[in-house]
């Protein structure tokens, strides 16, 4: 049974403050908040949205994360990768990754890095590339994740030579050396060292990755850390293939302490248990580097480092196949599962199809977050038809939006909606300005981004240059949307469509 209202009053600062008052009949397993949102009127007719609810008073850093997991429970599983042979994992604990860290962010200290001279990562998503990023982090050494296809493709190579040319890193690290031997060379030229965890290129001089973490004393690396602030770059994000196209984004530790922290007071159930999350959406991106990733160490959870999606046509990569019969089929089964829109369509297609694959999906599945986009009434209508069949209850699916330019979370869908398009309320902390386009009958509003833990800026030449903002501090993130309901505003915005840079 469900009764819908608002609530409303005024707050000190002059917002309007509007709350859906929901009741609703019990078919999720998790609570979720209620859709809530302050308004303001500006006087030329401009919005300014933001969360009520408070952020927590800390701010950490990354590295207080692992720090804090490996006291409280140093054997549960951090990151688990599938081995060659498929029915294999690769495994590391809370416990052993910080000693690990410690000891390549004592190898890193030791050497001449800084921000103008900061790592450099070329493979996709794994063990060693987490530690080797959470080690740079820790001592305030930019971790940069560059799009592996930029390295392997001729296409592309003028972009991988152009992220080279920006960031001029010291070191370089792929897990394999012979596939990105051009890469590598290249970036030895240039004056950076070579770090590989397997694979040497022949003629190629390389640093070992194994010899970097297996032994750790107080030094440079405590000293380093001594000197990170929550404002320390932590990461550049490029975007594009091409050099005209590019563009670095930084973040820095504050930006991703802070999102997080938004994130687990909108959705509770994140840290309501440690997430279990099996995904490999690529740390190239802010989505699976800040979002994903941190979402599984900031809560202690564990992040299975493997897709859970129909575009693999090598089925044994989704799931472990015992026996030739093929007869048990078995999967880490994911808490939260993050997905973007289109594969999940297919998932939803594969989970019909496999009886299996779906008791293991649904075994532990608590929620389903759609990272920087929506999905439609048809696609969820199927999913929560196999969710009442397997559990008994319908998952809740949540949505979250990143807005170019700004590699954080600035809006978050953590309430139940009927529109496809909608990407939620601003998260706690973070303010949204809505700029109106064209006619007031249109509602038609341009979206503009401020909050503490945002420092626009890009990476140009060398070094960080902030963004353009507006005379507020507010950053444009090129994006048109809609209120689903101009009355009654907590029911959340709809993106439209993004808009050209100028």
């Amino acid at each position: 049974m469900r009764a819908r209202s608002a609530t409303l009053g005024f707050s000190s600062k002059g917002f309007l403050k509007l709350a859906d008052t929901i009741l609703v009949a019990p078919k999720y397993k998790i609570d979720l908040k209620r859709a809530a949102v302050d308004v303001k009127r500006l006087a030329d007719g401009n919005l300014i949205l933001r969360s009520p609810y408070d952020l927590p008073p800390s701010k950490e850093n990354i590295g207080d994360w692992l720090r804090k997991w490996a006291a409280a429970d140093p054997k549960r599983l951090f990151l688990a990768k599938r081995a060659q042979t498929q029915a294999q994992w690769d495994e590391i604990t809370y416990g052993d990754a910080l000693k690990q860290v410690r000891s390549i962010a004592q190898a890193l200290a030791s050497r001449e890095l800084s921000p103008v001279r900061p790592v450099l990562l070329i493979s996709k998503n794994g063990i060693d590339n987490a530690l080797l990023q959470l080690a740079a982090m820790d001592i305030g050494v930019p971790a940069i994740h560059v799009n592996p296809t930029l390295a392997l493709k001729p296409e592309q190579f003028e972009g991988f030579k152009h992220i080279i040319q920006q960031t001029t890193p010291g070191l370089v690290f792929a897990a394999e050396g012979a596939p990105f031997a051009t890469a590598l060379k290249y970036a030895a030229d240039q004056g950076a060292e070579i770090l590989l965890s397997s694979d040497p290129v022949a003629g190629l001089p390389s640093t070992e990755f194994g010899k970097i973490t297996k032994s750790w004393r107080k030094g440079a690396a405590v000293k380093a850390r001594a000197k990170n602030t929550p404002e320390t770059i932590a990461k550049v994000h490029y975007s594009g293939t091409q050099p005209s196209e590019m563009v670095g984004i930084v973040t820095t530790q504050v930006t991703m302490s802070i999102n997080q922290d938004a994130l687990a007071v909108v959705i509770p159930q994140l840290g309501a248990r440690p997430p279990i999350i099996v995904d490999d959406a690529p740390w190239h991106h802010a989505s699976g580097g800040n979002l994903i990733f941190n979402a599984a160490l900031r809560n202690g959870g564990t992040l299975y480092i493997d897709r859970f999606g129909p575009e693999n046509q090598n089925e044994n990569q989704n799931v472990n196949q015992k026996g030739d019969e093929g007869a048990a089929l078995e999967t880490p089964s994911p808490s939260i599962h993050f997905t973007e829109a289109m594969p999940f369509y297919g998932l939803v297609s594969r989970l019909e199809e496999n009886i299996l694959l779906r008791k293991a999906f649904f075994r532990n599945l608590d929620l389903i977050w759609i990272v920087n986009g929506t999905i439609s009434h048809e696609i969820k209508g199927r999913l929560q038809a196999l969710a009442r069949e397997q559990t008994g209850f319908e998952i809740p699916i949540l949505a979250s939006f990143s807005g170019v330019g700004t590699a954080a979370i600035n809006t978050a869908l953590y309430f139940e909606s009927d529109s496809d398009a909608n990407i939620g309320l601003p998260v706690p902390g973070t303010f949204i300005k809505l700029v109106r386009i064209g006619a007031e009958q249109d509602d038609n509003w341009g979206i503009m981004v401020n909050t503490p833990g945002l420092n626009p800026a890009i990476w140009q030449n060398g070094g960080p240059i902030k963004a353009e903002t507006d005379e507020d501090g507010y950053f444009t993130v090129y994006e048109t949307v809609r209120l689903i309901d101009p009355m009654r505003p907590f029911k959340g915005i709809e993106r439209q469509s993004r808009v050209t840079e100028a």
